[in-house]
């Protein structure tokens, strides 16, 4: 099967909290891009179904942590895909730093975030 997804993802090793109608759980993140992340968990939300993940983005300087609304676009064996449904703009830059910084290609990062917007554009008109 052809790999579907269009943009880096990089190694992201941080407990998240995921809430699902309203039950908080624990769930150890794997990976994470631009657009979403995969997350181990024990409970599988079904496909579509929205959560609110609270992330982690601590640094040696500080400890801050993110609330992103998603929805869960696959499930695996383990765990489950999450979609980010709207990001502000600050959020976003701390991702995009994590990401360009993990994958080491800062150019490649802002290409695929310009690619997606000319989508979204496109297929929103």
């Amino acid at each position: 099967m052809k790999e579907q997804r269009s943009f880096t993802r990089v190694p992201f090793d941080k407990v998240v909290l995921v809430n699902i109608n309203g039950e908080r759980h624990r769930a150890q993140a794997d990976n994470l891009s631009l657009y979403g992340l995969y997350v181990r968990i024990e409970q599988k939300p079904d496909v579509n179904s929205t959560v609110e993940v609270t992330i982690p983005l601590s640094n040696a300087v500080e400890e801050k942590y993110v609330g992103v609304s998603g929805v869960v676009a696959r499930q695996a064996g383990d765990g489950i895909g999450i979609r980010f449904q709207q990001l502000d703009v600050d959020t976003f830059i701390e991702i995009k730093n994590i990401v360009s910084t993990e994958s080491g290609n800062e150019n490649k990062i802002m290409d695929e975030f310009f690619k997606y917007i000319t989508y979204r554009e496109t297929a929103q008109a």
